[in-house]
């Protein structure tokens, strides 16, 4: 008996052992094929432009092709619920904004992940939001448009790129604090277009979008932007909070991998990064964004989540939008 209780006892041993060198050696070798990042909006906006440049330069460091995946919809909370179902190998990645865990956990009655099934790897971009007018709408700054909308409770509208998004809550926590009432249009692409045609009047576009391009070449006005300091990329639009001297509503951008991701897969990633983010060019696109390029690691990251969520929390619960 005490012979077949060894055998079986050194038989766990063996397969356990077994586990954790199969386990190793897979991560040692990561990674030896291509690498899937998830996008959670639609090609041309700030998320899919800078992580295309970062999935590019990611395939240089980690020797394996690294393609984008756009996975738009319901506020980005769809395509991090791909990342959170997928195999915890490193080869799905997740590339979003803050709101998908620091906003969408407030809203959403039933989300298709939890903030336990996704693993922070780091912050990689902070960036802010800028505030756009239709180009025929007459107000020529800040101060005019909020008179303009005030005259006219709940029939001016603005877009966003949908429910629970930055762009949705960064206008809500303005209207919050300067006590206006507009119609909230959701998109699941971009509302460039409509803004341009003037079928949505007012949009807050992130640094980076195709709304501040659209704003250099006239075809739209950009009248304040979400920041305390100014954007380099438009120097002369002032920061709302000279209007509203507590606003301010920061956005960022950054990776995250499944949960039980091995421990040497990730920390291949933050290799990986640390190499990315400090690349001149890298530097130099995201400062033509307006995006300050960074690289946080995991834990600052984790508590940057745990803190702004607080925050955003309040304002939800001020709200009462919760969603299906």
């Amino acid at each position: 008996m005490k012979n077949k209780t060894y055998h079986l006892f050194a038989t766990g041993l063996i397969v356990i052992a077994s586990v954790a060198a199969a386990t190793c050696a897979a991560a040692q070798v990561f990674p030896s094929q291509p690498i899937k990042v998830v996008v959670t909006f639609p090609p041309g906006v700030t998320p899919d432009t800078t992580a295309r440049l970062l999935a590019t330069k990611l395939g240089e460091v980690m020797g394996q092709p690294v393609v984008v995946d756009n996975r738009p919809g319901a506020g980005g909370t769809i395509g991090a619920g791909v990342v959170a179902k997928s195999v915890a190998d490193g080869y799905t990645v997740l590339y979003a904004p803050n709101s998908v865990f620091t906003m969408a956990p407030h809203m959403y009655r039933k989300l298709p992940y939890t903030s336990a099934e996704l693993e922070p790897v780091s912050i990689v971009g902070e960036l802010g939001y800028v505030l756009l007018a239709n180009k025929d709408l007459r107000v020529s700054n800040l101060k005019e448009a909020v008179d303009y909308i005030r005259a006219r409770p709940g029939k001016v509208n603005f877009a966003s790129y949908g429910v629970g998004t930055g762009t949705h809550l960064t206008m809500e926590l303005l209207q919050k604090e300067l006590g206006l009432k507009m119609e909230h249009i959701a998109y699941k692409s971009s509302p460039i277009p409509d803004l341009i045609s003037g079928q949505v009047q007012f949009l807050f576009e992130p640094y980076g979008g195709q709304g501040l391009e659209s704003a250099k070449a006239g075809q739209l006005k950009a009248l304040g932007v979400s920041l305390r300091k100014r954007s380099p990329e438009l120097p002369t639009v002032p920061s709302i909070s000279e209007v509203a001297p507590s606003y301010e509503s920061p956005g960022w951008l950054g990776f995250w991998l499944p949960a039980k991701t091995p421990a040497a897969v990730q920390k291949k990633y933050q290799e990986a990064l640390t190499q990315v983010m400090a690349m001149p060019e890298v530097k130099a696109k995201f400062r033509g964004l307006s995006i300050d390029a960074t690289n946080s690691g995991p834990r600052v990251m984790a508590n940057t989540i745990q803190t702004q969520s607080a925050l955003w929390g309040t304002l939800l619960k001020d709200l009462s939008i919760s969603l299906e």
